[in-house]
């Protein structure tokens, strides 16, 4: 539901931003007004709103309303997941996807981090290096790369 609240409120703040200056600019300032991930969210917040979806017909649809196979633990018959993720990740099409959604996630969680900062008054020269490092190396490339890693692995696991 916060995703799709993200969604609708991106939209809406474009659709605000695009009326407040309908006549575009005769010259395009380039990288001295905005970063490139400021300018590809709309490409990148689509990726990621298809990749959550097949991601959670996938999975989390799976889990709750197909028939997938079943296991015992602590004497109660659970879905097995395990193998559903397994069996999901032989296919190499998923794999690409998955990472080119956690590329796509990468981007986009740079650019959010520094601006949800930026949002909250963090924005000043005495925190700007801490947080452009925590924005980048942690939030935008190293949550995207384990999460990448999970298919990657498993994939090359089986073959």
């Amino acid at each position: 539901m916060v995703i799709l609240i993200h969604a609708f409120l991106a939209i809406q703040l474009t659709i605000r931003n695009q009326a407040a200056r309908p006549v575009k600019y005769a010259v395009k300032p380039g990288n001295k007004t905005s970063s490139w991930y400021s300018r590809q969210m709309a490409i990148m917040g689509s990726i990621l709103f298809i990749f959550l979806v097949i991601h959670l017909a996938n999975f989390w649809w799976a889990m709750h309303y197909g028939d997938i196979p079943s296991s015992t633990y602590e004497g109660k018959e659970v879905g097995d997941l395990y193998t559903v993720v397994w069996t999901a990740f032989e296919n190499v099409g998923l794999v690409v996807l998955y990472v080119a959604g956690m590329i796509a996630l990468s981007f986009h969680l740079i650019h959010g981090f520094k601006s949800s900062m930026q949002t909250f008054g963090f924005n000043h020269p005495k925190y700007n290096g801490m947080i452009n490092f925590i924005g980048l190396w942690l939030f935008g490339i190293l949550i995207p790369i384990l999460f990448a890693v999970i298919p990657v692995y498993i994939y090359f696991k089986q073959i």
